[in-house]
């Protein structure tokens, strides 16, 4: 079953979730998204690294640069993060654990990112979400509903945020970890791992995961209910 996270990472999360509800704007970009687990985490931090060791432009993974891999993003009103919260909480009270799979490097045309394979479970689960947050999505909001003024989305983040239904979910779902702009020449070794948090995140900047406003943990103590139809 899901459980909400409330350990040493609880405060920071009750504060972000204040933080957002008290924002100036109506709406807030966010982002739910799959948290990955230590050895996964620190294989994207090191290329992150190589990433901006060669050009210093875009992002760098730390504390408030949460490399992730998105289920749904949305524009939502502030002050319907609860009901959202309690949306999700729905969907993944029944989801255990899913084991990934790396495939390969891809690359856009200013960033490089992990390919993730998609299972049927995780196309799934995707789909659940994105049907199960439609009530809430609003028209896109502006630059301003992304998290930090240090550091300013672009209109091209409010675009893919605003699409992203349209665009990039359903058959046009591509599970990836964005690592960074730039290209690497060396190709990435498969590898597996298994992804048992999954996080709200407030969007910033390069559509980023900037702060965590409420987190579940997957558990393998109940079998998965999502499948192929």
């Amino acid at each position: 079953m899901a459980v909400y996270s409330n350990c040493e990472n609880g405060l920071a999360i009750y504060e972000n979730a204040l933080k957002a509800m008290q924002s100036p704007t109506e709406i807030i970009a966010v982002d739910v998204a799959l948290l990955l687990p230590e050895s996964a985490r620190e294989r994207a931090q090191a290329i992150n690294a190589i990433l901006w060791a060669q050009q210093q432009d875009g992002f760098q993974f730390d504390a408030t640069h949460l490399p992730h891999i998105t289920l749904v993003q949305l524009f939502v009103q502030r002050k319907n993060l609860s009901s959202l919260i309690q949306s999700i909480d729905s969907i993944l009270r029944h989801v255990s654990p899913l084991s990934l799979r790396v495939t390969k490097f891809g690359k856009t045309q200013t960033t490089s990112h992990l390919l993730i394979e998609r299972t049927s479970e995780l196309q799934s689960l995707h789909e659940r979400l994105t049907d199960g947050v439609a009530p809430f999505e609003e028209p896109p909001g502006t630059t301003d509903t992304f998290f930090g003024a240090k550091e300013p989305a672009r209109p091209s983040d409010v675009e893919w945020v605003a699409h992203f239904r349209s665009q990039a979910s359903g058959n046009n779902y591509w599970p990836h970890i964005t690592l960074g702009v730039g290209n690497l020449q060396e190709p990435a070794e498969p590898f597996d791992f298994t992804a048992s948090r999954v996080s709200l995140c407030h969007l910033g900047r390069s559509c980023a995961c900037r702060a965590v406003l409420h987190e579940w943990n997957l558990r393998s103590n109940m079998k998965s209910s999502l499948h192929a139809d």
